[in-house]
């Protein structure tokens, strides 16, 4: 799922908030006084959350959570819906930088920095390095095919392999996810829904997303009852944790995606505000909060099109792209839109310069293709 938070900036943030204890207990850890000699042990894990950065040992990973050790002491478990990013101490450097490039979502870069790691620089580790290897590799390569909108039958297969053989990994639901978003890609709605069955099997934020995919799956096809189904199902599931309520404010804007597809525009611009009023304006490290905060303006754009206000429309899909320019799906296709719009209005090189942006940001997205076509 996109729900992982900048690291860096969380990492930046936390250190000006407080000294931790555990920058202490992480240089003991590091560096073991044996007889007057100096031993270097085995560097600690890392998991990240949106609160707070840890040190310790993972101990055992489930699809739900992980089991964590601190350095100073106790266990507990994190759940797949608090984990940001988590690093292994003794992983090669290169796994760390290409999951980095993931997070980040430079997904060749991932793919060219996972690839390139020598067999034997994972031989004898622990099973959890070598799936989380497995995972970034599968993970770039299915996320590269979607944000070229190309179909991709080998990733297809690299996610599926990966959710056999790996039943216990934290990666498993993100993975599932993925494996739902390439069958819809490839126009199999059937299987895509089918693998959002068992995202549901999840904690309640993920069976709130299963239902919001579901729903997606069905406005695809242009059936806007069947999707307001799934998106209304998705609401009325009961859970109040932070994730859940991120989750359920995607489901409304999922309603609104089909008032605007069941000829209702004014009512989904009303329930779209009311959306942007509570999430509005993101923190720079809440991802997910920023993806729904672009999408709320692009689905704001398309109803004010649809209600025959493109003034409005255009300060929705401009807002996108001078505020939320990093989220690289509703950045694309608010540059199609204002490439028209800018042309409509009279402002030539203004639509000129949408077009110069577009077709070199997102030169493989299905949007630069249709701007191409449509000038053909």
């Amino acid at each position: 799922m996109t729900r992982f938070s900048n690291e860096i900036w969380l990492t930046q943030k936390l250190r000006v908030q407080r000294q931790r204890p555990c920058w202490f207990g992480f240089l003991l850890a590091g560096w073991l006084v044996v007889g007057g000699g100096v031993v270097v042990a085995a560097p600690p894990d890392k998991v990240v959350t949106p609160e707070e950065i840890l040190f310790g040992r993972i101990q055992s990973t489930s699809p739900n959570a992980l089991d964590f050790e601190g350095q100073t002491g106790g266990r507990r478990q994190i759940g797949v819906d608090e984990l940001v990013s988590m690093q292994f101490g003794e992983e090669p450097r290169a796994l760390t930088d290409a999951r980095r490039d993931l997070l980040e979502g430079d997904y060749a870069a991932a793919l060219a920095g996972v690839t390139g790691i020598p067999s034997g620089d994972l031989e004898g580790g622990a099973v959890e390095i070598r799936a989380d290897y497995d995972y970034v590799r599968a993970a770039a390569e299915a996320r590269q095919a979607l944000a070229s909108d190309t179909p991709s039958r080998p990733a297809r297969d690299a996610v599926e392999a990966f959710l056999k053989r790996y039943s216990r990994t934290i990666r498993r639901y993100e993975m599932i996810e993925l494996a739902g978003q390439l069958a819809l890609a490839a126009g199999d709605r059937g299987d895509a829904i089918a693998w959002y069955q068992q995202l549901a099997s999840g904690p309640p934020a993920f069976a709130i997303r299963a239902a919001c995919l579901e729903g997606e799956a069905w406005l695809v096809e242009h059936d806007a009852d069947e999707a307001m189904k799934a998106f209304e199902r998705g609401l009325a599931i009961r859970s109040g944790d932070a994730a859940s309520r991120q989750e359920k404010l995607a489901a409304e804007l999922g309603r609104a995606a089909c008032l605007i597809e069941q000829g209702k525009a004014a009512e989904a611009v009303v329930l779209i505000r009311q959306v942007l009023a509570k999430t509005e304006p993101p923190t720079e490290a809440d991802v997910q909060a920023t993806q729904t905060v672009a999408r709320g303006y692009v689905l704001l754009g398309d109803g004010y099109l649809a209600a025959d206000e493109p003034q409005d429309a255009l300060l929705a899909y401009l807002t996108v792209d001078l505020v939320y320019p990093k989220t690289a799906r509703f950045h694309a296709e608010s540059l199609f839109r204002l490439v028209k719009l800018w042309s409509v209005g009279g402002f030539p090189q203004r639509a000129a310069e949408a077009r110069r942006r577009l077709e070199a940001l997102y030169p493989q997205s299905h949007w630069a293709a249709d701007l191409s076509a449509s000038t053909d």
